[in-house]
């Protein structure tokens, strides 16, 4: 009776409004209850399945979990903290906050942070993880939200401690008596107590009942006042480590053979650097402070690196071009070499010369954009890596729509990381966890066995609902009209898969809606009569198989397949003809390409690579097209001949790698210019040798990952052969150009002016509306070439939902005559950089322009 039903869903509806407002409130604000409010519900808090009323209420404690606890973050003040770039132990501490097992995924050692840009990175990063929290599966449970609960609670503990103020008695030891919170939060690492009787960031505030001992004066280390009183400290604290290193140092050598004093001088060497980088005893070296060590090498390797790296940038540093100049930044050369001692310090012997190699390298491109280019092209081999991977899914069908609009979803968030990624690690790393969420995504093809391992399992569920409805229904047809549908169960239970895995949904209540669905695929069984003239027509192409094949004939064989493939998706059941004539012709087309392929590639020119490319996608294509014929296709011969093509093109590009390194190598030492058509030869050879043989897609290959633990692992002996830049040493050519002032690039000067442009908006009220003038002095610019648009915002908020109002070139003001009588605007303004093409060369951020409001 479907009024009694309709009544009954009401009453279960008030029931559940009433709960939500009048009960619900209670346990919202503790996630801690969620299971045992399920099960006043009569529910079960670990089940994977339960009703609709507790779902819904676990899902708005979840909500309400996750806005509190974003809320909470948001609370975070970073205005106080300084402005200095964080000391290596601090930036550890951040780090280890953003490393999950051996994953580090916001690194900040060696990233020269400040105090504050830390704080900053160190927020953004907890909300993420705290939304990420609501990746749930289809079929959510209500265990799955309570762990998601925990989880943000779990976060924000990690993350975050309260602010408060406490009251003290005068006993002695003080005691606190009250405590006031003031709802504003800090982070956690950034604090540390005055004294080992006092209440530490770790307690999270929480007392028990009655008098408690421990006073609340924890300080926040990472405030400017605490960064500058720390760096006082720590200059004597260094000393003091240096001064037990010298009396160390002395006593060592006291009888010591010159191999014994070489080797004291390597280790003070080592053990002075770790000092200057903040380590002192007890703090995770004290190795290095153990200066008897048997047969005195423990610390040869990286006291010598140490040494070389100082005379390479004493050498490198002091470098000049013809006009004297200094071809390097000193600034920067002494910023690697600080960086690098450090770094050959901390690796000890066994990394030490790695570490080494690695800041030469630094040290040698500090006169160029090697460094930044480098991690530009490691990005945009990323965002090509995940377009064709996504591509590739689609044109596979790999994943239903739901399933890829899921990791669509991911490859924003995720791809969002690599274009904030400051070093290539950190590319690499958002990358594995790209691949690290698909891997977590169901394929189409693992639906579809999940579904019909379903239909066949003992149990009833609603997927096997589906089948039953279809089955009978298709029973039901042919027993009352006569009608012949052929009842291939397997069929059936494959079109049943495939549509609810069509249909995007997923939880169980979704797919037992789906019944008319159902009955619609049983609608649409294959009758036995189109079975029957399907296994007519594929014995008809098969008749038409000429006797001999040729490449000429492909269609025909292609007719075959089609027949075979239009046959098997009426019926599971086999057609039991003989497909002999059909393997037949497959392997005399493949002869036929054998020898036309083999022709081409003996008389083709090894010089010529568009010829020797064309072959190359030629067989490619060919062996493609084979084999969505058969499977068991052989093109071992071909594969050959790519092998043989390969050899071609190496050999071309290492001709042509050889061209440019001859030119190169004619740069005089001293150019002048007369040698200015040399050095531009030089760099026109380079640039068309990285043009052409720059691969973004060979870096980031999706096949060779290897999931192990649930943990995205990424070969990494493939990541850089793309860069086809980093082939050719090009030190003395950029060292030319710079001489003879050939790589100053208009567009990078252009931003380098626009990153100081002075800016300044105002708003005047007029008789006609509100005029808006930005004023910023960009002559030069346009002096240049370059094109400046004027952008004007406005908004009736302060810092939000601010539109486009104008765009302008021709002029610096823009007049709102528009706005709504009596209301207060917010006006913005920024300008927009264009080269000669149009395309965009710099932008000033609206936070450089001032802005003022006026009531309309």
């Amino acid at each position: 009776d479907k009024t009694v039903l309709n009544g009954l869903k009401s009453e279960a509806k008030a029931v559940y409004d009433y709960y939500m407002i009048h009960t619900a409130t209670a346990y919202v604000t503790d996630a801690s209850t969620l299971a045992n409010t399920v099960l006043e519900l009569g529910g079960d808090a670990t089940n994977t399945r339960t009703g609709a009323f507790k779902i819904a209420v676990a899902a708005a404690q979840f909500a309400a979990d996750k806005a509190d606890a974003l809320a909470t973050l948001d609370t975070v003040p970073t205005y106080n903290y300084s402005t200095e770039v964080m000391s290596n132990t601090d930036a550890t501490a951040a780090q280890a906050l953003t490393t999950v097992g051996s994953v580090v995924e916001v690194a900040f050692v060696d990233k020269d942070y400040t105090y504050k840009a830390a704080a900053e990175k160190l927020v953004e990063y907890f909300k993420g993880n705290v939304e990420d929290k609501d990746d749930f599966d289809a079929d959510v449970t209500v265990k799955a939200y309570k762990d998601a609960s925990g989880a943000v609670a779990g976060i924000v503990s990690k993350a975050v401690l309260p602010l408060g103020y406490a009251t003290y008695n005068t006993e002695t030891p003080a005691k606190v008596t009250a405590l006031a919170l003031t709802g504003a939060y800090d982070l956690k690492v950034a604090y540390a107590a005055t004294s080992a009787n006092e209440k530490t960031a770790a307690d999270g505030y929480t007392f028990p009942a009655g008098a408690i001992d421990g006073k609340f004066n924890d300080v926040n280390k990472w405030s400017t006042a605490a960064v500058d009183a720390s760096n006082k400290t720590d200059a004597a604290s260094v000393a003091a480590v240096k001064a037990m290193n010298a009396a160390k140092y002395a006593s060592y050598v006291v009888g010591k053979d010159a191999a014994g004093v070489a080797y004291a001088d390597k280790w003070l060497k080592v053990a002075d650097a770790l000092a200057e980088a903040g380590y002192g005893y007890g703090a995770g070296y004290d190795e290095a402070h153990t200066i008897a060590v048997p047969n005195g090498t423990v610390y040869a390797t990286a006291g010598e690196k140490m040494v070389e790296l100082e005379k390479y940038a004493a050498k490198y540093g002091a470098e000049k071009n013809a006009e004297g100049q200094l071809v390097r930044d000193a600034a920067v050369v002494q910023k690697y070499l600080e960086k690098g001692l450090a770094a050959i310090a901390k690796a000890g012997d066994a990394n030490a010369a790695a570490k080494y190699t690695e800041y030469t390298g630094y040290i040698y491109n500090a006169k160029s954009e090697v460094i930044a280019n480098v991690l530009t092209f490691e990005k945009d081999s990323v965002k090509k890596a995940v377009e064709l991977l996504i591509a590739d899914y689609e044109a596979d069908e790999v994943f239903f729509d739901a399933e890829l609009a899921k990791i669509k979803g991911y490859a924003e968030t995720y791809l969002a990381k690599v274009e904030a990624a400051d070093k290539a690690d950190a590319v690499v790393t958002a990358y594995e966890g790209f691949l690290g969420k698909i891997k977590d995504v169901k394929t189409a093809d693992e639906l579809r066995k999940e579904y019909t391992d379903a239909m066949n399992a003992e149990t009833d569920s609603a997927v096997k609902g589906l089948y039953t409805v279809a089955a009978n229904y298709a029973t039901y047809v042919n027993t009352n009209n006569g009608d012949d549908a052929d009842l291939d169960t397997t069929t059936l239970k494959d079109r049943v898969a495939e549509m609810i895995g069509e249909s995007g949904v997923r939880t169980t209540t979704e797919i037992k809606a789906l019944k008319d669905e159902a009955v619609k695929v049983a609608q649409g069984l294959p009758t036995q009569d189109a079975v029957k003239a399907a296994k007519k027509a594929l014995k008809a192409a098969i008749e038409a198989l000429p006797a001999k094949a040729t490449i000429a004939d492909f269609a025909a064989v292609q007719a075959v397949s089609d027949a075979i493939d239009a046959y098997d998706e009426l019926t599971t059941t086999s057609h039991g003809l003989d497909l002999s004539a059909y393997n037949t012709a497959i392997t005399q087309i493949v002869s036929a390409y054998n020898a036309q392929f083999a022709q081409q590639v003996t008389t083709v020119s090894k010089t010529d690579d568009v010829a020797i490319n064309k072959i190359y996608s030629d067989i490619e294509a060919a062996e493609e097209a084979l084999d969505d014929l058969t499977a068991t296709v052989n093109v071992v011969y071909m594969d050959g001949l790519l092998r043989t093509l390969d050899g071609y093109l190496k050999n071309i590009k290492a001709n042509e790698k050889e061209a440019v390194e001859k030119a190169i190598a004619a740069i005089p030492l001293n150019v002048t210019d007369a040698d200015k058509a040399t050095v531009e030869n030089a760099r026109k050879l380079y640039d068309a040798y990285v043009a052409k043989y720059t691969d973004l897609e060979a870096v980031y290959d999706a096949t060779t990952v290897n999931f192990t633990a649930n943990t995205a692992s990424v070969a990494s002996d493939g990541y850089n052969k793309g860069y086809a830049a980093d082939d050719i040493a090009i030190g003395v050519l950029t060292a030319a150009e710079t001489t003879l002032g050939l790589n100053n690039d208009p567009e990078e000067n252009a931003k380098a002016y626009v990153q100081d442009l002075k800016i300044v908006a105002r708003s005047a009220k007029t008789s006609k509306g509100v005029k808006v003038t930005i004023k910023a002095d960009v002559q030069k610019l346009i002096d240049e070439g370059f094109t400046v648009e004027y952008k004007f915002y406005r908004s009736t908020k302060s810092n939000a939902k601010f539109g486009t109002a104008k765009v302008t070139k021709t002029t610096n003001t823009y007049l709102n005559t528009s706005g709504k009588k009596g209301t207060r605007y917010y006006y913005k303004a920024k300008l927009v950089v264009k080269n000669a093409k149009g395309e965009v060369v710099a932008t000033t951020p609206l936070t450089q322009c001032l802005y003022a409001t006026r009531v309309f």
